[in-house]
């Protein structure tokens, strides 16, 4: 026996179809979205890192302490183009890993959306239902 209506409408097997995509594409959004944050943050720390890259001073120069090193500002200044150029790369495929975890949010979304209405119209339906089966049963107990 049926005794409330959240029994009645999990009883139905469109409904609980329906409940379960909209529970399945709600998770898978949240979790893309955590994914698009999270290379979001990846990109922001890449481009600091370059952009630390950018304003580093060399303190040094060739008569002090380089003089005692292999190091001259030509051998430092391709070091430092190598560092940017990565920086760039790291950042560009932080970019790309977020731009797909926003489609996903954008596809779970959607999808969440279409099956959240179409869960509210059965259950609208349902509801109907629930409410002429308790008026029959109370016409039966009088």
């Amino acid at each position: 026996m049926i005794n409330s209506l959240l029994d009645f409408l999990h009883s139905d097997p469109e409904f609980k179809k329906l409940d379960e995509a909209c529970r399945t594409h709600h998770e898978a959004a949240c979790k893309a979205q955590v994914s698009q944050d999270k290379h979001m943050r990846e990109y922001l720390k890449w481009n600091c890192c370059k952009g630390a890259l950018e304003w580093f001073n060399m303190d040094l120069n060739d008569s002090g302490d380089m003089a005692f090193t292999t190091l001259n500002h030509e051998t430092c200044g391709e070091w430092i183009a190598e560092g940017a150029e990565t920086f760039e790369n790291r950042m560009a495929a932080a970019l790309v890993k977020a731009g797909h975890a926003a489609e996903r949010w954008i596809v779970n979304r959607e999808e969440y959306e279409s099956h959240a209405i179409d869960r509210e119209n059965r259950r609208e339906v349902l509801k109907k239902a629930w409410d002429e089966y308790q008026a029959e049963q109370q016409q039966e107990e009088e």
